[in-house]
């Protein structure tokens, strides 16, 4: 007025849920508040209402920007769905696991079981074939696998029980023996020896670990890895009371090592269970349980008997897994065992979803040395996340897709953004695919993609070629039109320990000399999870 004094009104939410307003006098008097309880019901999300009684919807119930005619500029729709996004992902970053075990032992031992992919078969020449003396990792024996491949039970390489410093090797194809440079050299293609051995996942969480603790080295704590995985045997093959019991190599194995460290005077403990299996269980001629809630419920089951059977007197290892993928794929029952994985992996308990197995080089089925020890980054990325940082992890997926007319637009949870567009290596080729890895159906069947593009951080757009009708999938790394690959990740910029190594007259392929990729670190950039997303039309 003309004595200079406003009278400003805003609107606050009270601790109750109800809104209210702040009636502010600003002037020579002072400052003075008047309170008044605004009735405003209903189920919206955000209403304000002015000075007049006038109600507005500003976000309804379901999250949308309501126009006078009911709909939502998509553009608008893509900002909220992106800020949403970023959202989810920062609270599962602070969820911070308080039930899990840390790296606190004196030697700590980190157990690698599953199929032919924890095992490394095929994955010759072995690469990290020096010990690293500054991280003082160990195996027991001349190898971190034991001397058969297939014997429940698990005797040491070289047939003694002591531990050696920890470096990687290719084995004889019984597993009794360690090949010598010479002999890698004259394998050849197919050969089945197992090689490389998640032996780089060990140094690299190792050297984190150091780093984060500002250490050159710490002799007073070590690391131990033993990988007991048997190739080709569904989960039911592997868990407790088959015939015969191949579990006994991972109760084996923990038994000497820690009877060892008891003899040296060291506490000893677990301090992770990586577990790389489900190609079995995918090919459904072998028996196993292929469908998501049975895989799930036998990897439950797995993980609580490994728990009761080696973890008391301390807290419980997390379970950390990669999604099978790649070749091994089916989509017989929409994807069962890839989606088993991701919800244990969604499902904010002990377990932890690493990466897919299908960007990296392999030789048709199994992993060439370099694809190996790039995914062994990837595990130790995620477990130094969890283990030594304390952060939440989820792997990139979708968390939800919503589908209008002739597109669809699907929110994905994204560690690092923003989204880009990647090129997957089948075989020893970097592959691009024109609709990314998707494709759709609905209740008239196949449902043509017209373009597929990243409109926001978090956010891709599918364009269908027609107006899509009812109940709809939308599939990403199927194995009917992309062989489980897809071009999806995000930009996470975390540095590899190791770089990518090409060594002629080595055994390795003369394809497995990249350009793009030799005497680099290998990128750690995060891909997205297979994965069948429902929608319906709105």
């Amino acid at each position: 007025d003309g004595n200079g004094v406003v009278a400003p009104r805003s609107v606050r939410i009270q601790r109750d849920g109800s809104y209210g307003t702040d009636s502010a006098m600003l002037g020579r008097g002072g400052l003075a508040f008047q309170s008044e309880r605004l009735d405003i019901s209903g189920p919206e999300f955000l209403k304000i209402k002015d000075l007049t009684g006038q109600v507005k919807v500003i976000i309804d119930a379901n999250g949308n920007l309501p126009a006078s005619d009911g709909n939502i500029a998509i553009q608008d729709k893509i900002r909220i769905l992106n800020n949403s996004n970023y959202a989810y992902y920062s609270r599962v970053r602070s969820n911070f696991n308080a039930q899990i075990e840390r790296l606190v032992f004196e030697l700590t031992h980190i157990i690698w079981y599953g199929q032919s992919l924890s095992t490394d078969q095929e994955c010759w020449p072995a690469l990290t074939r020096s010990a690293y003396s500054t991280l003082g990792n160990l195996m027991l024996g001349d190898s971190c696998r034991p001397a058969s491949r297939e014997a429940a039970a698990f005797s040491p390489v070289g047939g003694v029980g002591v531990f050696r410093p920890l470096k990687a090797v290719t084995q004889s194809v019984s597993g009794s023996s360690v090949l010598t440079a010479e002999e890698e050299s004259a394998l050849t293609p197919g050969a089945s020896n197992e090689g490389e051995g998640a032996v780089a996942a060990i140094n690299m969480l190792r050297k984190l670990f150091l780093q984060h603790n500002s250490l050159l080295q710490d002799p007073s704590r070590q690391f131990i890895l033993s990988s007991c995985g048997v190739s080709g045997r569904t989960i039911e093959q592997l868990s407790p009371g088959a015939t015969p019991e191949l579990y006994n190599r991972v109760r084996e194995a923990i038994s000497q090592v820690k009877t060892i460290a008891g003899n040296q005077n060291k506490a000893y403990g677990i301090g992770a269970f990586c577990f790389l299996q489900g190609e079995y269980n995918y090919d459904l001629s072998h028996g196993g349980d292929g469908t998501r809630a049975g895989y799930r419920a036998l990897m439950e089951s797995l993980y609580s008997d490994f728990v009761s059977d080696f973890c008391s007197g301390q807290n419980p290892p997390a379970m950390f897994l990669y999604q099978t993928s790649g070749a091994f794929t089916n989509d017989t029952n929409e994807l069962a065992i890839g989606m088993a994985q991701l919800d244990l992996a969604t499902s904010g308990q002990n377990y932890f979803g690493v990466c897919p197995a299908y960007p990296f080089p392999d030789k048709g089925w199994h992993l060439t040395g370099n694809g190996a020890r790039w995914m062994d980054m990837f595990f130790a990325k995620v477990m130094f996340r969890v283990l030594v940082l304390g952060e939440g992890w989820e792997p990139l997926h979708c968390t939800s897709a919503e589908v209008t007319k002739n597109f669809a637009l699907l929110s994905y949870a994204v560690p690092y953004p923003p989204l880009q567009w990647g090129r997957p290596y089948v075989g020893r080729t970097a592959t691009d695919y024109s609709d990314k890895g998707f494709r759709a159906t609905d209740e008239s069947g196949e449902l043509p993609i017209f373009s597929v593009e990243i409109v926001a951080d978090t956010v891709v757009k599918i364009t269908f070629v027609r107006d899509a009708v009812g109940d709809v999938k939308i599939w990403y790394a199927d194995k009917t039109s992309h062989n489980g690959n897809g071009c999806l990740c995000d930009s996470d910029p975390f540095v590899s320990m190791e770089k990518y190594e090409y060594n002629a007259g080595s055994g390795q392929y003369a394809d497995e000399n990249i350009t793009e990729l030799v005497g680099k670190p290998y990128p750690l950039n995060n891909w997205a999870w297979a994965q069948v997303i429902y929608s319906t039309v709105q």
